[in-house]
């Protein structure tokens, strides 16, 4: 069955369904594959579709990260390859490695 997102005038994705449901007058439908297979990347509320690429957008996960040549997100910052586990810290712009204390308290 058909998988549309309903996005917005300016792009914004509102809803993903099922089948086609009924619009509001700024609302369009367009249809996306799960798998991501058709277009760049699966839609998802709150993402954005830019028609010009005929491709969706995740939400940018924090403001100092860009957006890359093939649509996804970068941090400022690249991870560390050490095989430690790490978050992003958008208050000083920087990977923070995450410990068993960090998780347990």
């Amino acid at each position: 069955m058909e998988t549309f997102a309903i996005i917005n005038d300016a792009g914004l994705v509102l809803n993903t369904t099922v089948g086609m449901p009924p619009l509001a007058a700024e609302e369009t439908a367009v249809e996306y594959w799960a798998d991501g297979s058709q277009r760049k990347n699966p839609a998802v509320i709150g993402g954005t579709y830019d028609a010009a690429l005929d491709a969706f957008i995740y939400p940018q996960p924090y403001p100092s990260w860009v957006l890359d040549d093939n649509l996804d997100w970068q941090a400022p910052v690249p991870m560390p390859d050490d095989g430690k586990a790490y978050r992003w810290d958008e208050a000083t712009v920087s990977w923070v490695e995450v410990t068993s204390s960090a998780i347990t308290s």
